[in-house]
């Protein structure tokens, strides 16, 4: 018997579902801080990899990755490749 539902394994996962839910949202909200200030960012950002996550996985060697987001930003004079590379 649980604690606020009936079984402790449905207040597990309930737990488990809400944390997860946080963590994603923890982890989509950093990767839009630069698009809301107006710098173009690329498009294709993942929680937990940002936007090297095809590389990571090996879909896409990371020449041709990094050769994609220069095509993709066209001209601009500022970019942001993730949101890892400006906390340094």
């Amino acid at each position: 018997m649980g604690f606020f539902l009936e079984s402790l394994w449905l207040e597990l996962l309930a737990v488990g579902l809400v944390l997860l839910a946080a963590f994603y949202y923890w982890a989509t909200l950093t990767y839009s801080y630069w698009e809301k200030r107006g710098v173009k960012t690329v498009k294709k950002l993942t929680p937990l990899f940002g936007s090297i996550a095809d590389p990571f996985l090996l879909r896409t060697p990371l020449g041709i990755h990094f050769q994609n987001f220069y095509n993709e930003m066209d001209g601009e004079k500022y970019a942001i490749k993730s949101a890892e590379n400006l906390q340094n």
